[in-house]
């Protein structure tokens, strides 16, 4: 197992789940790339607020707008030349799609957990700097 293959069957499990839903049309490869920029750039939030609370200072306030679009923009560079570049998507579909059921369980346990804390854990942290920044 390489280090990125829980970031590729992240992918994957959002790619699959478009594809079924919507179908080829809706572009998954396309939408699974920007469901996983969204989650990549609230992780970096999420980090940014956990530093305010350990120093600080507030580097999400400090961020320009021009700095916060040139991060998400790298991210979601980054991640087409992971996932799309060079049709890499159909690489990563080939590997999981094949996957026992039992081990698809236990992965989807893992992703659901990492959604949820990608969502839940920056809103935590904001709404505890923000009583921070009151205080």
């Amino acid at each position: 197992m390489n280090f990125l293959e829980p970031y590729q069957y992240t992918y994957y499990r959002i790619y699959d789940w478009n594809r079924r839903m919507w179908g080829d049309r809706d572009i998954p490869e396309y939408n699974a790339m920007l469901g996983m920029s969204m989650l990549v750039y609230a992780n970096f939030l999420g980090g940014f607020w956990a530093l305010y609370l350990i120093s600080g200072i507030d580097y999400v306030l400090r961020l320009t707008k021009l700095q916060a679009v040139l991060i998400a923009a790298a991210i979601v560079i980054a991640n087409y030349f992971l996932f799309l570049f060079h049709d890499n998507y159909k690489v990563i579909v080939r590997h999981f799609h094949d996957e026992p059921k039992i081990l698809r369980s236990k992965r989807l346990i893992w992703i659901w957990l990492y959604v949820i804390a990608s969502i839940v854990i920056p809103i935590i942290v904001s709404i505890a700097s923000r009583v921070r920044m009151v205080n």
